[in-house]
Formats: C-alpha cells, sequence, structure tokens
C-alpha cells in the first residue's frame, strides 16, 4: 500500500529521446539513444495514485514497446489509477506490437461514468500529414479492438 496519496492532473513522460526522423519544428532537439528505466518507472510510480492525463512526449514511443509494456505492468502491480492517455507518435513505425502495447495500457486506463477508457493518439509529423492520418485512422481501428 502507497505511503502517500499523490494526484496529478497531467504527467508527461519523455520514455525515450529516440527518433527515427528529424523534423525541423521539433522543440526537443536532437534525437538521443536514452530510454527511460524500469527503476525511474518504478520510483515515479511507487507514491503516485493517480493520474488524469498521462502523456507520451518526447522522442518516437513506437521505438520502445518494451517501455510501454513495462509501463503498463507498473500501473497495474501499483494500482495507479489512469483516467485517459495520449500519445504523441509520428505513427512512421506502427507495428502489431506497438499496437498491442497501447492496447495492453488501454486496459490500464480506467473507466468512468463519464467517459469511456481511451487513449488518444496525436500524429506530430507536418510533411506526410495525409499519410499520417492514413496511419493514425489504421493505428485507432486497431485500438478499438
Amino acid at each position: 500500500m502507497k505511503d502517500k496519496n499523490i494526484h496529478i492532473q497531467n504527467l508527461a513522460l519523455e520514455l525515450t529521446r529516440q527518433c527515427n526522423l528529424n523534423c525541423g519544428h521539433c522543440s526537443r532537439g536532437e534525437a538521443e539513444n536514452h530510454v527511460m528505466s524500469d527503476e525511474i518507472m518504478e520510483k515515479l510510480f511507487d507514491e503516485i495514485t493517480t493520474v488524469d492525463c498521462l502523456q507520451f512526449i518526447g522522442g518516437e514511443s513506437s521505438l520502445v514497446v518494451d517501455r510501454i509494456n513495462k509501463l503498463a505492468e507498473i500501473l497495474t502491480k501499483n494500482g495507479t489509477d489512469v483516467f485517459s492517455c495520449l500519445v504523441f507518435t509520428n505513427a512512421t513505425n506502427v507495428s502489431d506490437e506497438y499496437i498491442e502495447a497501447l492496447n495492453k495500457l488501454k486496459k490500464v486506463v480506467k473507466e468512468t461514468n463519464e467517459r469511456k477508457s481511451k487513449i488518444n493518439v496525436e500524429i506530430d509529423y507536418k510533411k506526410q500529414v495525409l499519410q499520417a492520418e492514413t496511419r493514425k485512422n489504421l493505428l485507432c481501428k486497431s485500438l478499438l479492438v
């Protein structure tokens, strides 16, 4: 049981600094080969009881599927309530494993009377918006399963 009752309204996590693109509009700067460790994730959610909105920012989350799976495992183990999740992605690396990991995370996101369990996906790649929207639609359809 957690010693503290910490409620966070919006929590933005940079699971990785890795990215498969080099977008001119990116405010994160150059991609780096860094990922959030198990230890940091575990310490972070050791005391947090509730997160209204969990966001994946920074590097490309589809490149670190193992981090998403680990995060879902930690949230479940710690009993941390998450009420929504927002994933920023360039959607150029959508794989079955990525969709499976997001669906695993979706199972952790709580449903309430006011809202269904959901993961919002935001495409952040300006040059190929039409292709990205197509990838987003495919990704979102896969998350509805």
